[in-house]
């Protein structure tokens, strides 16, 4: 369940509204799970060039704002993907 403040802090409909494509979303679950870049270029066997344009389209969809930390996009990403209800961040596995 999302508290209060969040839904105060962040446009948590327009999040969740978001469009994501199924590469967006695993980099989303790998990045909320605490990887690495180029931890995230390795396991997903893309150039680390394709997951920094892949953030920049996260970042984008999602409105971050580039004064926000990244601990605040870390945030935004686990709302969209609490939304969709991820296994992955359920139980803990990336």
């Amino acid at each position: 369940m999302i508290s209060a403040v969040a839904v105060e802090i962040y446009d948590v409909e327009f999040i969740r509204s978001a469009s994501l494509s199924a590469q967006q979303e695993r980099i989303a679950e790998l990045v909320v799970t605490g990887h690495s870049y180029a931890r995230i270029a390795d396991r997903l066997k893309i150039s680390r060039v394709t997951v920094d344009h892949h953030i920049r389209e996260l970042k984008r969809k999602l409105g971050f704002h580039p004064k926000r930390s990244g601990v605040h996009f870390a945030v935004m990403l686990y709302l969209y993907l609490d939304s969709k209800d991820r296994v992955a961040l359920k139980d803990g596995s990336a």
